[in-house]
């Protein structure tokens, strides 16, 4: 009796420490897609101002003025620049470096066979 005490005992010990793992590593993953969307939101944003930025300059293309001097060009660089900045925080920079990749085994090359020579 006592041995079976003993085996409940070391199941539930390791059921709660394993129940412990799956609940941080869940943790983790809900943070990781949070960033992600929040990045992919950012994006979004960029882009649409970057639109209206294109749309603004081309608006302003018969005029005589310089128009990236214009308020609202500049008001869209800024919001622009703001947003990158945004973007710069959440997401690593893509210069850092990648984990390596996995090498697979190279297939050995191909023996290469005498060919009979035909009269």
């Amino acid at each position: 009796m006592e041995f079976w005490n003993r085996i409940q005992k070391d199941i539930g010990k390791n059921l709660r420490e394993g129940l412990q793992t799956i609940k941080e590593k869940a943790g983790e993953l809900t943070g990781e897609g949070k960033r992600k969307y929040m990045a992919y939101d950012l994006k979004s944003q960029i882009h649409k101002t970057m639109a209206d930025l294109g749309a603004a300059v081309y608006e302003l293309k018969g005029s005589s003025n310089n128009p990236v001097k214009t308020p609202k060009v500049v008001s869209l660089i800024g919001k622009i620049t703001k947003l990158e900045e945004k973007l710069s925080e959440i997401e690593p920079s893509k210069s850092a470096p990648k984990p390596a990749k996995k090498k697979t085994a190279k297939k050995a090359p191909k023996k290469k066979t005498a060919r009979k020579k035909t009269a």
